[in-house]
Formats: structure tokens, sequence, C-alpha cells
């Protein structure tokens, strides 16, 4: 976390301000980007401070809120979203206006991975299964965890669904490359089927979830030890390495520690220094 995350959010605060005073036709696409930051937040850092309105003063005191409060709201501005938003394809490579203009999938994944997080994998289920079975991206061979797919990743893929610049998470994961020349896919296709295959497993359909891991493996010609969660697991470790849903996925399944060899306060990632001096209400994770 840095000063670049609250000004992405501040610029965000801002467009739907100038918006609210004209046509007021572009909050429920500010409010995916606004969930999309502050959902991939509050897994790395926990309870934030939480801004609904754009800050103007750089020295106030903004004290944490709740990672439930802030989930609360995300989940009511991303179901008001999945209404508005148009049901197609996302375009999000083709130009700032595809990117922008996001369509319901976008919405729908966000919002299943906050469920998830919450271990609420009822409420995620149909939100995905929506995605896969509305048929606009299918699986290629790509793999994010190899730089060469990282270089290609303007050009187009089948199954792309949103990317940002690594800048915006960086840190969310242990061992994360600096790939700062690089867009980085934060939404795709093969983690929409592990999210789902992993729906399942949570849900009591095994024999679903491995089929959805299959195709996974299958497509992407890779070999995992076994199914279910540890397949899964192994799955993204070959093919997500840097994407920053893994380090909620290990969370959410008790796997951090073990995997990462870490302690149990360092599921959450410590609080810049410069953000507790810039922020007086911030306060540091607990023991760091």
């Amino acid at each position: 976390m840095s000063s670049y995350v609250y000004d992405a959010i501040n610029n965000i605060l801002l467009i739907k301000e100038a918006d609210a005073r004209r046509l007021n036709l572009f909050q429920n696409y500010c409010n995916v980007f606004h969930a999309l930051i502050y959902y991939n937040m509050v897994v790395a850092w926990g309870d934030m401070p939480y801004l609904s309105q754009r800050q103007t003063d750089s020295g106030s005191r903004i004290v944490r809120t709740g990672k439930k409060t802030i989930f609360t709201n995300l989940e009511t501005n991303l179901k008001n979203a999945i209404e508005s938003l148009k049901e197609e394809r996302n375009e999000s490579l083709n130009g700032e206006e595809g990117f922008f203009f996001v369509p319901k999938d976008v919405a729908r994944i966000i919002l299943a991975q906050i469920y998830m997080y919450q271990g609420d994998y009822n409420s995620a289920t149909p939100l995905l299964e929506k995605v896969i079975k509305n048929g606009y991206y299918s699986l290629d061979n790509s793999n994010y965890s190899n730089l060469e797919t990282l270089k290609a990743i303007n050009s187009y893929s089948k199954e792309n669904i949103l990317s940002l610049r690594p800048q915006y998470i960086r840190n969310a994961e242990k061992g994360f490359k600096d790939y700062s020349s690089y867009s980085l896919p934060v939404l795709n296709y093969t983690d929409v089927m592990l999210l789902y295959a992993e729906c399942m497993v949570h849900t009591g359909q095994a024999t679903q979830a491995n089929n959805y891991l299959k195709q996974v493996v299958d497509a992407k010609h890779i070999s995992v030890s076994d199914s279910g969660i540890t397949g899964i697991k192994e799955a993204r470790q070959k093919l997500l390495l840097y994407s920053i849903g893994n380090f909620a996925f290990m969370k959410r399944n008790k796997l951090a520690i073990t995997e990462y060899g870490i302690k149990d306060y360092q599921q959450l990632l410590p609080i810049p220094f410069s953000q507790i001096d810039l922020n007086p209400g911030m306060t540091q994770n607990l023991g760091y």
C-alpha cells in the first residue's frame, strides 16, 4: 500500500462527484473499480480507512473501518452495478473505453471473491456460474507465472477479463516480482474456473469441482497430484503464481502459513510507515 492506491481511490471518487453533478451515468462503473481496489486492500492489510467521499485534506485523521463494514458497502455497490451494467463480453484490452466500461461479469467476479473471502461459498457460486455459462470466454494456454506471457498480455487473449498495471497490487503476494513494465491480469478466465471449482469443493460437489479443475489442467497442459483443494492449489501455483488472487486463496483455505512459511500475524502485510506518517489515524498491523 502506498499513496498511489489512495490517489486512485480519490480519482475514482472525483469522477463520481463530477458525474453526479451532470448526467449521473458512470457511478456503477466507478463503484466496480472502487470495490476491486478495496477488496484487494482488505486481503492484503485487513481493516482499512474507507473512503466513500473524496479526501481533500492529505493530513486528515482517518481511522480504520472494519473489513465487515467495508465488504457490506462493496456488496451493495456491486449488486447495483450488476443490475445496471451491460450483459456482454469484457473488452478491457481494446483501449481506455473498453477498460472503463466494464460489463456485469467483472462486477460478478469481484462480488464472488468478496463472498468467498468471508466463507460464503453458496452466494459466490451462482455469480461465477453465470460468468461461465455466458460463454463469452474460453480457456487458452496462458501461464501467468511465465514472463513471456506477461510480455504478450496486451495482445489478444480469449480468456482475458481485466488487466491492470502491477503497481496497483505489488506486495500483495510473497515473492511478487517487479514486472512493472508489463500489464498483469487481475481477473482472468483461468481464475474464474478455479474459483468455481473451489466453490464446488466447499459446497459438497466434488465431482463437479474435479471436472472444472480438469478443464483447466487439460487446457494448460499441466499436471496436478490430487483433486479438490490440493489440486486447485497446485494448478494455481503453476499457472497463477503472480496473480493477486492466490494470496486470498491461500488465506481462506488456511494454507498460507504452511505454504508461505509465515507466522499467523504475517497473513496481513505491514502498513508502510510512510502511510502511518501521512495519516495520524492509521495504526500498524499487530506483530510488526
